[in-house]
């Protein structure tokens, strides 16, 4: 883990939040594929991974767009690099890659959420684009329990550490052979960065 928060329990002997105690926050790394740069846009893909690296989660949705939608950066860009076979059982909550319905997404990354069982920060470098696609997976059921409701922008005011951050970002795309635009080689990337500055 790579983080500790104090978090404030509510006591019924005291009013104020006084009783604290420490938890470890798992650090998740999130990226989403969408259709175009609307609010109407529709996920295509999504993908998140682990501060350790050891857990990644990635889906490519069956049901929730069709091509006509596709900005042509889209269709030249996102699409190709689709590569997701239908989801099977058994499936291994460690790394989940697979072609997925939006209720299989909601289903499957609930549970795999709930396997980290420690509270879990998501972090994006686009949380504007990013979460709201967590709140529609999540719409009917609402978020895992163990997932904070407000996402932390990776990007800040600190330009040095946003310099730190595109430049290894920059340089694992190169090195490493990730995919730009491929949600969970995105989410691989923004780690890395991450990693780097914090």
């Amino acid at each position: 883990m790579h983080g500790t928060h104090a978090i404030a329990l509510e006591c019924n002997h005291y009013p104020l939040l006084r009783l604290l105690t420490l938890v470890m926050t798992i650090h998740v790394f999130l990226d989403t594929e969408f259709t175009a740069l609307a609010e109407s846009a529709s996920l295509i893909s999504i993908g998140l991974i682990t501060a350790e690296g050891d857990r990644s989660f990635y889906a490519e949705l069956s049901d929730t767009y069709t091509h006509k939608e596709c900005s042509d950066f889209v269709l030249q860009e996102v699409l190709p690099l689709l590569d997701a076979k239908r989801i099977t059982d058994p499936i291994n909550y460690k790394h989940v890659y697979a072609r997925m319905t939006l209720a299989e997404t909601s289903l499957h990354l609930n549970y795999w959420f709930a396997a980290l069982i420690d509270p879990v920060q998501v972090w994006s470098d686009a949380p504007n684009y990013d979460w709201r696609y967590i709140q529609q997976i999540f719409s009917a059921t609402g978020l895992p329990y163990n997932l904070l409701a407000t996402p932390n922008a990776i990007l800040g005011e600190d330009t040095s550490a946003n310099a730190s951050y595109q430049n290894t970002v920059e340089r694992e795309y190169s090195q490493k052979a990730l995919r730009r635009h491929h949600a969970l080689d995105d989410a691989k990337a923004m780690r890395l960065g991450w990693l780097a500055v914090y």
